[in-house]
């Protein structure tokens, strides 16, 4: 099946699973079954192939017997070998009843109430994670055992009452009862989604795309399967947040949920710039990243971008590919409005008890071993940026828009915010229709509760075409909170047409951009000096590439996207993924990558002098070379997002 049958068969679940719950159901569990009956008919084969050289060593044909007694056997093995299940190896700091008394002990009484097996074992990771993993080794028998992994990031951003909501939630997919068949189901399309690589649904393959002789009759019919039971899966998501909702509250399940939509995303796009911030003054950090979040060390959000995230959530809705629903439909399904929850005075770190501080102190002493190099560089970095900023503050009088713009964004980086406000009023001077000093105007308004800030807003959009998309969402939370009048409604309703026109075009250019080949309509990319050098910089700190070249996407036409070709080439034997690379670059606009072997694979295809001049081709400063050197091992980008 190939992914147009994939989506078509999703679509048809979602229409059936809305006319016809019961029935789709029903269907599910009949798919089911035959996926189960289908993965011992090798076993029947090896009972049948067996009687027969029975049969056969009777009549003394051993030539006979024996091979069909081989062949049974080999499609046995072959059997049991497809239907294995990878258990990944998680390397995680292991939580032990002594050292978490209190988490342990709100388990038990999660496993009670929902009739669930046990949780074995606790591990804490250091990505930003919550989940309950199976641990099973065949599809339909076996012992199994439930796992508990949490990322320490993850523990800041709730409050110990919501985390434990949170974890009740995903330990709900294991009830028992009479709904326990159906969290069976969905933890069997999760293990199976799994097995997807990258996503990828156009061949089901095992052990994540490792085996390469899986059963394709059961392979199949679990891509169907997976498919199928899209709506299944969104439906008992709603189940479990229903399940925690009667254990904890529907209000701190709602809270809980809001709040780890809004905390947790600031964490994950403020906790690694500000930490890496710290480089610019200091040789080597005072304590490791995670006893620096744990401690809360990290700036909080503003009230500005709290109001903005949470405008995001309330039009915010599910990937079309999702399991899992938006925040807003899962608090509506709780019969609960979605609010701003009241902050947290604590994090749920002191459930863990003794096991915090030596997790953290783990977790840090392996992040500073893989990073300290970098570190190192990225400190010589910040010390050569000084001669800029004193060259760029002895001609302030003297310099443009985008000079002064560029000295405000080094104090900043530099941790100089006092300074950084007034060159931007310095910006704001010069040029009163600047994009900062429009934002800065919006601020100023909204802070004031001013009607006035619509009217900026506007500005914005017409004047700035590439932040016209935060600016109609701002515009559109403060029409929401205006009385309902007949002139709101039609002010509301014009911006929601921005909105969706604006929406439209975007997904437009995105799709034809990726229609296109990736080396058509491109020329060699014209940088301003500032970007020149911050591409330089942002290069430097990724030893393993030796010469870059930018192009530019010439079509698709956006008036507020670009779309670049970085053309990499990297050391051999020490090379960063592409699309890693084009991740740290994302700051340019839409970023693709590909290393530089890769052009005669392409259409059309270009030639090194194609490229133009390599805007980058390796570090020159000798001080960075045995930093460089040593950081041979660890090449992958500095998630500063500093731009």
């Amino acid at each position: 099946m190939d992914l147009t049958d994939l989506e078509a068969l999703q679509q048809a679940g979602m229409a059936q699973a809305q006319a016809e719950p019961i029935a789709y159901r029903r269907a599910l569990l009949r798919q089911l079954a035959w996926i189960r009956a289908l993965a011992w008919l090798p076993v029947l084969l090896f009972v049948c192939l067996l009687a027969l050289a029975v049969w056969a060593a009777c009549g003394q044909a051993w030539l006979l017997a024996g091979s069909l007694a081989l062949l049974g056997v080999a499609l046995l093995a072959w059997d049991i070998w497809g239907l294995q299940l990878p258990l990944p190896r998680v390397d995680a700091y292991a939580v032990s009843p002594a050292q978490a008394p209190e988490l342990f002990r709100q388990l038990a009484k999660m496993r009670a109430k929902l009739q669930a097996p046990p949780i074995v074992k606790v591990g804490l990771l250091d990505d930003f994670s919550l989940v309950v993993q199976e641990r099973r080794r065949w599809d339909f028998w076996g012992k199994t055992e439930l796992h508990l992994y949490i990322g320490l990031p993850f523990l800041a951003s709730a409050s110990p009452e919501r985390m434990l909501a949170l974890i009740a939630q995903e330990y709900a997919h294991w009830r028992g009862g009479a709904q326990g068949k159906d969290g069976q189901i969905y933890v069997l399309r999760r293990r199976w989604s799994a097995l997807l690589p990258n996503q990828d649904i156009a061949q089901l393959l095992h052990s994540a795309g490792q085996k390469r002789l899986p059963l394709p009759y059961v392979g199949r019919l679990r891509q169907r399967f997976v498919a199928a039971s899209l709506a299944w899966a969104q439906h008992e998501e709603l189940a479990a947040d229903t399940v925690a909702a009667k254990m904890y509250s529907r209000d701190r399940m709602a809270e809980a949920l809001a709040e780890n939509a809004i905390v947790a995303h600031h964490i994950r796009h403020e906790h690694w710039r500000q930490y890496w911030q710290l480089a610019c003054k200091l040789a080597k950090p005072p304590m490791g990243p995670y006893a620096w979040l744990l401690a809360w060390q990290i700036k909080p959000p503003k009230a500005r971008a709290v109001e903005e995230r949470f405008a995001e959530l309330l039009r915010e809705d599910a990937h079309a590919q999702s399991a899992q629903p938006c925040t807003r439909a899962r608090v509506q399904a709780l019969a609960r409005p979605l609010d701003i929850p009241p902050p947290s005075p604590r994090h749920a770190g002191v459930l863990l008890g003794k096991a915090l501080p030596a997790a953290t102190k783990k977790l840090d002493t392996a992040w500073w071993e893989a990073n300290a190099p970098r570190w190192q560089v990225l400190h010589l970095q910040y010390q050569q940026e000084q001669n800029t900023i004193v060259q760029l503050e002895q001609q302030i009088d003297d310099l443009s828009v985008e000079d002064l713009e560029r000295l405000a964004q080094l104090y900043k980086r530099h941790l100089r915010e006092n300074d950084a406000e007034i060159v931007y009023r310095r910006v704001r001077d010069v040029d009163a229709y600047s994009a900062y000093a429009l934002w800065q105007q919006i601020e100023f308004l909204m802070e004031r509760n001013d009607d006035n800030a619509l009217l900026s807003l506007a500005e914005m959009v017409e004047r700035h075409p590439e932040h016209q998309h935060r600016a109609i969402l701002l515009a559109l939370g403060l029409v929401e909170k205006l009385p309902q009048t007949p002139e709101v409604q039609d002010l509301r309703a014009s911006w929601q047409e921005r909105l969706k026109q604006y929406e439209a075009q975007d997904q437009a250019w995105q799709a034809e951009l990726l229609r296109t080949p990736l080396l058509a309509h491109t020329e060699v990319a014209q940088l301003g000096a500032w970007q020149l050098e911050d591409l330089r910089v942002a290069a430097q700190r990724m030893p393993s590439i030796l010469r870059m070249w930018v192009l530019a996407k010439t079509r698709p036409v956006s008036s507020w996207r670009k779309a670049f070709v970085l053309v990499l080439e990297q050391r051999q034997g020490d090379a960063i993924a592409p699309a890693e690379v084009a991740a740290e670059f994302a700051w340019l606009g839409r970023v693709f990558a590909l290393d530089v072997q890769a052009l005669p694979t392409q259409t059309p295809s270009l030639s090194l002098a194609d490229l133009g001049e390599a805007v980058y081709a390796g570090a020159s400063d000798q001080r960075f070379k045995p930093l460089l050197g040593a950081t041979r091992r660890h090449t992958g980008p500095v998630p500063l997002g500093l731009h």
